[in-house]
């Protein structure tokens, strides 16, 4: 991969301005660390890197699960802050650290995918009405189990489920009209493998019965 990237770069410097694309500063910056954290991320997805700290980056993800963003937030910031220091160019040293944040948020963008789905924790006295209500008019399954408000040590039942992100809305309508004093939090998912989401190839095949 190290080869096939220096050899691209010389390759295709002559089809690109000698002077740059744009004399905006804050332009190739942004552009720079979005195009950068792109192709980045499509690497790192072929199971490469760029070298340097992006194969520290990629280690870290691997052993600890730390997001590429954050291993390579982290590293470059202090190679950046040193060549700011060495440099005397801080307002440089400013303009790479915004290529460097986009480029860390699309290489995670890239590897993981939008965030497309929510996850729901709702507490509730009256599980059997709320569950009704989402399994027909949303349509999506729910999971319960027994809880206990540790301040008021009255038993609840939690109920958690997995919807669209076009679902928020309606989701907190409809368990508030079947219990109003319901206690709702909703989080942030990337994607969901199961019925009604994405399937993998053996759950489609349990399903078909091949």
């Amino acid at each position: 991969m190290l080869i096939v990237y220096s050899l691209l770069i010389d390759l295709l410097s002559p089809y690109f301005p000698t002077t740059g694309v744009s004399d905006n500063t804050m332009l190739n910056a942004l552009f720079g660390g979005i195009l950068g954290g792109m192709s980045t991320g499509l690497a790192y997805l072929a199971g490469a890197t760029f070298g340097g700290t992006s194969t520290l980056g990629r280690i870290i993800q691997m052993k600890f699960g730390t997001p590429i963003s954050s291993t390579t937030l982290y590293t470059d910031t202090l190679v950046i802050a040193l060549a700011g220091l060495a440099f005397n160019s801080w307002e440089a040293a400013l303009y790479a650290l915004v290529a460097l944040f986009l480029g860390g948020v699309a290489t995670d963008y890239v590897l993981e995918g939008p965030s497309i789905i929510r996850t729901a924790l709702i507490i509730t006295d009256k599980p059997d009405e709320v569950s009704d209500t989402i399994l027909h008019q949303l349509g999506r399954g729910v999971t319960a189990w027994p809880g206990t408000g540790m301040f008021t040590e009255k038993p609840h039942t939690v109920l958690f489920i997995t919807i669209a992100r076009s679902q928020v809305t309606a989701l907190r309508e409809l368990v508030l009209q079947a219990d109003p004093s319901a206690f709702i939090v909703v989080g942030q998912g990337q994607t969901a493998y199961g019925h009604g989401f994405i399937q993998t190839r053996a759950q489609r095949i349990s399903a078909t019965g091949d």
